[in-house]
C-alpha cells in the first residue's frame, strides 16, 4: 500500500482541546474514509470532512482497489491539500481498510466515515465538545439522517446519554450498542488494544461492528450524542440498510461475530465465569439505562455462577441504580443495539 496524496510524514498539529481543565490537553483528529468504488459520491465526503467548522487535522482516504477510478479522483482533486492522505491498497474489505487506516493515522481521537455519506458541519465540533465533558469516555457516537431513496432520522435518545461499559454484556449476548460506520469515533488508547484486527476475510461488509464489538470487550465507555450529524445516504449499492439478509448471510455473520467475539476473549483474558459476577457493576457505568437494558443485565446476574442469594443481591443493587437514575425517556425512533 502506498501513500499517493499528501505528504508522508507530515507534522502533526494540535487543533482542539479534549478535557476540562484550565488549560486543556489538545489533540490531533483524524478522519478514516474507507473507499470500494464510490467514485460518484467520495467527493461529496471528503468535502465534508474537510468543511467542518472546527478542522480535522488529517483526512485518510484508504482506497480498496477500486476499478471506477476513485484513486485518481482523489490524487487529482486533493493533491494539493497537505491534510488529504490517499492509501491505495489492494482489495481486501472494509475491515482491512479500518486496519490500514488506523495504522496511517496519528490522531488522538480518530473518526470513521463511509465513503458514500457525509457529515454536518459541526460534527468535530460537537463531538469535541463530548469528549472534553466526558473524559471517561472511549467512544462517542451520533444520530444519523437517511438520504437518497428516502429520508428519515435516525436518534436513540433524545438526550445525550452515557452507556457505560458493556464487557459482560457483549461477551454473553454478543451483541454491541452503537450506530453505523460514519457515527462512530474512538480514542486512540482504546482502539490500540482493537486494531489491528486480523480477521479481513470474514469482514469485506459491516466491520463497524468489529469496532463496536471491539471496543465492548476493551472495556471502553461509550456516549451517545443526541444530535443527527451524519447524513447516511441510502441507494442502490447499499448492502444492508432496507434488506433483510436471508439465512445463510445471518448465519455466516453471527458466526463472523462469534469470532471476533472470541479472538478479543482470548486477547483481553476474558472469561464468562469471572464476567458475569460483575455485571451489578458494569450495569451501574451506565448513567441513565433504561428499562430494556435492566432486563438484560438482570439475565445476567441470574446466570452468574453464584449461590443465588448472592445473584439476589447483584439484582438489587441494579434495581437501586436504576431507580436513581430514573431515565427520562427515549426517542420513538430508537435504533436497536448492533450487530
Amino acid at each position: 500500500m502506498m501513500p499517493t496524496c499528501g505528504p508522508k510524514n507530515p507534522p502533526m498539529p494540535t487543533s482542539a482541546p479534549v478535557d476540562g481543565d484550565d488549560q486543556p490537553a489538545m489533540v490531533a483528529t483524524s478522519c478514516l474514509i474507507n473507499n470500494y468504488n464510490y467514485a460518484s459520491y467520495l467527493a461529496e465526503a471528503i468535502d465534508s470532512a474537510l468543511g467542518q467548522s472546527v478542522p480535522f487535522d488529517e483526512i485518510i482516504v484508504v482506497d480498496d482497489g477500486s476499478t471506477d477510478g476513485s484513486a485518481d479522483l482523489v490524487a487529482d482533486r486533493y493533491g494539493s491539500e497537505p491534510r488529504v492522505r490517499l492509501i491505495r491498497k489492494t482489495n481486501g474489505g472494509q475491515l482491512s481498510c479500518f486496519n490500514a487506516g488506523f495504522e496511517a493515522s496519528r490522531g488522538d481521537l480518530l473518526f470513521f466515515l463511509d465513503a458514500d455519506d457525509r457529515y454536518e458541519s459541526r460534527h468535530l465540533e460537537q463531538s469535541l465538545d463530548r469528549y472534553a465533558r466526558h473524559p471517561a469516555s472511549d467512544v462517542v457516537f451520533c444520530g444519523y439522517q437517511t438520504f437518497g431513496t428516502h429520508s428519515q432520522r435516525r436518534i436513540r435518545y433524545r438526550q445525550d446519554r452515557e452507556l457505560g461499559c458493556g464487557v459482560a454484556y457483549t461477551l454473553e449476548y454478543g451483541r454491541a450498542i452503537g450506530n453505523p460506520t460514519s457515527c462512530l469515533s474512538f480514542r486512540r488508547r482504546r482502539l490500540e488494544r482493537m486494531l489491528p484486527l486480523p480477521l479481513e476475510e470474514d469482514w469485506y461488509i459491516r466491520a463497524d461492528d468489529c469496532l463496536l464489538l471491539g471496543a465492548a470487550l476493551a472495556g471502553g465507555c461509550k456516549l451517545f450524542m443526541a444530535e443527527t450529524l451524519v447524513n447516511y445516504r441510502l441507494h442502490e449499492a447499499n448492502n444492508l440498510y432496507g434488506s433483510r439478509p436471508d439465512a445463510l448471510a445471518r448465519y455466516r455473520h453471527e458466526v463472523a461475530c462469534r469470532r471476533v467475539i472470541g479472538h478479543y476473549a482470548a486477547q483481553f483474558n476474558l472469561c464468562r465465569s469471572r464476567v458475569l459476577p460483575l455485571a451489578h457493576h458494569e450495569f451501574t457505568t451506565c448513567r441513565h439505562p433504561d428499562v430494556r437494558l435492566l432486563r438484560h443485565y438482570i439475565k445476567l446476574a441470574w446466570r452468574a455462577p453464584l449461590p443465588v442469594l448472592r445473584r439476589g443481591r447483584m439484582i438489587g443493587q441494579m434495581l437501586r441504580h436504576w431507580m436513581a437514575c430514573r431515565p427520562r425517556g427515549q426517542a420513538s425512533t430508537r435504533v436497536g443495539t448492533r450487530p
